[in-house]
């Protein structure tokens, strides 16, 4: 690690001698008291990677190594005698960088002179950037700078930090079971104000409503009106803003926490839903009696027809399913699908919602069925999509031909919009979970702490799980210079 530190009254001394020996030649040198350390990075470090033998039976791990000169140190430089400062990645470094042999580089103000404190003990060794040093203790380790001078020193404590767990993973856990929830025979979930919304019902007979901060504790809803919903009220339940939209009749209302509910339209006019099917923080979609496209920009008041670029008989009739995700492009704009049912086929609609000043209102567009596209959306039962890490994601029970899926067989993903769909390796369901669920009521949510979460009708099972980093902390914060 270097040699031992000299007593501090021999460095001086040192410093004074050469400062004798300088002025001899006639040079003229200054000695700063001041000094920090200014710049820490750390460059290609030993990384261990773990993969399944060819079997996949068993864990194999080999050792790589990975360039970490890109990733940002930030430096908190506090003052007074008893300060320590900090020094960390607030990006750590990916899984399985081996932090115990760490070689880096640290910059000083002033030409200061670099100390490290042992892990053992108070005594302190000259830093040397060729020396590798274990970073593996969470508390970070201590080093100090030294002025020129020798008047002054600052503390640091500098945090390599390296990820804990790899970044596109992704774990199922089962959140909690209730037997309200098992009881139902059909469902749909959603999402709203940091809770999670079940609408479902049993038989048919009429909807009911249950929600849950957690997963693990569900409460029914007392709405405020004295009639039961009808059976399939449940299936045309849409979330915009910070309230969830249904139909109730001839009645289009809204409530952000499933007690009390506002009449938002009323009537029985052309244009007026009696089932909503989609909707993004730009408008409200749904259907009326005659099977026609209708959208609200008001937050559900007034309705008008939509724009399609293809036939109406063409849009979904049941098992009508829809998400929409926020395109990057351009700000307040989103990419809406639709997804369903028509007759024996599947049928998929897409709608580029804008709500910026002066954007226009884009027709809905139809995805015809490609013979040639090998990954198009599986036709099978109760489809459900929901919008996860920047695309789409669906799950649904068996083929609608009877062969070729068995239920939940795999959770698809599609990142282009929803034109081609695979089976996605990290989002496998275990065997458990798909023994729990039932292939005809079931929920697929997804919220704003980017969890999925898979509501079981039959057992009233709640699962929930995130890819790794997606649940990483994001902090803009930088203190150094």
């Amino acid at each position: 690690m270097g040699r031992r530190l000299l007593p501090l009254a021999m460095l001086l001394s040192v410093v004074l001698t050469l400062a004798s020996c300088l002025n001899n030649d006639d040079s003229e040198y200054v000695y700063y008291d001041d000094t920090a350390i200014s710049s820490f990075s750390v460059g290609t470090l030993n990384k261990y990677v773990t993969t399944k033998t060819a079997d996949g039976t068993k864990d194999s791990t080999y050792k790589t190594t990975e360039d970490c000169s890109s990733y940002k140190f930030y430096i908190s430089q506090t003052y007074g005698p008893d300060s320590v400062c900090e020094i960390y990645n607030n990006d750590s470094l990916p899984y399985g960088v081996d932090a115990s042999k760490v070689i880096c580089s640290i910059g000083t103000k002033n030409s200061g002179i670099v100390l490290i404190q042992s892990m053992k003990s108070d005594s302190l060794n000259y830093f040397n950037s060729t020396d590798s040093i274990d970073f593996t203790p969470d508390t970070g380790r201590v080093f100090y700078v030294y002025s020129n001078s020798g008047r002054m020193r600052r503390k640091y404590r500098i945090r390599v930090n390296v990820h804990k767990e790899v970044a596109d993973s992704f774990h199922w856990s089962l959140a909690g079971t209730n037997k309200l929830i098992a009881e139902l025979t059909a469902m749909r979930g959603v999402s709203c104000n940091g809770c999670l919304f079940v609408y479902g019902t049993v038989n048919g007979e009429s909807t009911v409503i249950y929600s849950s901060s957690d997963g693990k504790t569900w409460r029914a809803a007392v709405p405020n009106f004295n009639h039961v919903l009808a059976g399939d009220a449940y299936q045309g339940v849409v979330v915009k803003g910070s309230y969830m939209y249904l139909c109730d009749g001839n009645t289009v209302m809204r409530s952000n926490d499933t007690d009390e509910w506002e009449i938002v339209a009323d009537g029985a006019s052309a244009n007026l839903p009696n089932r909503l099917v989609a909707a993004t923080p730009v408008r409200i979609y749904g259907y009326t009696k005659n099977g026609r496209m209708v959208e609200s920009a008001d937050d559900g008041k007034t309705w008008t027809a939509s724009s399609l670029d293809d036939e109406q008989s063409l849009l979904p009739t049941s098992g009508i399913s829809s998400a929409w995700r926020s395109l990057q492009t351009n700000a307040d704009s989103y990419q809406l699908l639709l997804v369903g049912q028509n007759a024996d086929t599947y049928s998929i609609w897409n709608k580029i919602d804008e709500g910026g000043n002066d954007s226009e209102n884009q027709s809905w567009a139809y995805y015809p069925a490609d013979e040639h596209n090998e990954y198009a959306l599986p036709e099978v039962e109760r489809l459900q999509i929901a919008a996860y890490d920047g695309g789409f994601i669906a799950v649904g029970g068996k083929s609608l031909a009877g062969t070729g899926h068995t239920a939940f067989d795999n959770v698809y993903r599609s990142q282009d919009g929803g034109i081609t769909w695979k089976a996605d390796s990290v989002f496998t369901f275990p065997s458990t979970m798909k023994s729990a669920a039932s292939s005809s009521s079931y929920a697929l949510i997804t919220d704003g702490n980017h969890f999925v979460w898979f509501v079981c009708g039959g057992t009233g099972q709640v699962w929930k799980g995130r890819i790794n980093r997606l649940g990483w902390k994001d902090d803009d914060k930088y203190f150094g210079r």
